[in-house]
């Protein structure tokens, strides 16, 4: 699982060094791995036929930072899947997580003091550090709450840190356009749905949670020839989604959903629980991290195979 990719045309100088990953790209091919996408193994598993030593890269949100490298890292030989916040795309809005980063970017107060929870915060700004600080702060309450609170918790922050916040992204924000994904999609990297406006699902009522899944997935279905039937859940911890949205998801048409949880996929299991909440490993920056992961699985075989008697 990838995120934000060191991009200089999009102005990323911080994330996923696209030459590491082609270097781990590599080593999956050495040691005997097939690249396929999540749509492979989850199909495969649903046939009765789960793909041995396989494995699969997915970027979440769209940003063109991510487009920019995938259309050199990834191809029909070598495919991956991006999840897409399709309002994003669509440029009508921009996720608060990011709005938040602009702000503590930018602002030039020491402090602010905003109410939370009841009681007065506040949070120094006085170096990179401290700013750094209260961005995570700010950030995790946001993923406590629906869409509506959290983004009047954004606006409020916005105010108080004297900060306009731009209707359109800055670049090193910006998102990636249809165009780009259909260009993606023809090179051989899926695309896939990531709600509409990215809001913590779990948080969400009925009727929202309907309205960011379903639409989210019809939109992709509108301006991509042949998507993605996996979906991604917004920050995918446990507690950010619930088995409705697996359920929805399924309705409008998904065979699966991943999540952002650690772990391998259960190949051999069939049942919508495991198929709608999918794990993943993050991306590491360090080889041996990589290779821990890849190899776990192999190495346990091996120590059961030649267990002594």
């Amino acid at each position: 699982m990838l995120h934000r990719i060191q991009d200089p045309l999009s102005g990323i100088t911080q994330g996923h060094d696209p030459s590491f990953i082609q270097e781990c790209i590599q080593t999956l091919r050495d040691k005997g791995f097939q690249i396929v996408t999540v749509d492979d193994i989850v199909a495969a598993n649903l046939a009765g036929k789960p793909l041995k030593k396989a494995a699969a890269f997915t970027l979440d949100d769209g940003y063109l930072d991510q487009a920019n490298a995938a259309k050199k890292l990834f191809s029909q030989e070598t495919p991956a899947t991006i999840f897409v916040i399709t309002d994003f795309i669509d440029g009508t809005m921009w996720q608060l997580d990011s709005k938040l980063k602009y702000i503590f970017r930018h602002t030039q107060k020491k402090q602010i003091t905003l109410p939370l929870h009841s009681k007065q915060i506040t949070l120094q700004l006085r170096n990179p550090a401290e700013r750094k600080l209260a961005e995570r702060k700010a950030v995790a309450f946001v993923n406590q709450t629906d869409f509506q609170q959290g983004t009047h918790f954004v606006n409020t922050i916005s105010q108080l840190a004297d900060i306009e916040i731009p209707e359109q992204p800055p670049k090193s924000h910006k998102p990636m356009s249809w165009d780009d994904a259909n260009e993606l999609n023809k090179l051989g990297v899926k695309i896939g749905a990531h709600t509409r406006k990215h809001p913590i699902l779990k948080h969400e009522e009925d009727q929202r949670a309907y309205d960011e899944i379903h639409n989210s997935i019809e939109r992709i279905n509108e301006k991509i020839s042949s998507p993605s039937k996996i979906f991604c859940y917004p920050v995918g911890r446990d507690t950010d989604f619930s088995k409705r949205d697996g359920l929805l998801a399924k309705q409008a048409g998904c065979i699966g959903a991943v999540s952002a949880l650690p772990g391998y996929y259960n190949a051999g299991e069939s049942n919508n629980s495991s198929n709608f909440s999918i794990n993943r490993f993050s991306m590491p920056d360090k080889k041996n991290d990589f290779l821990q992961i890849i190899l776990f699985i192999e190495n346990l075989k091996e120590k059961i195979r030649y267990k002594p008697k």
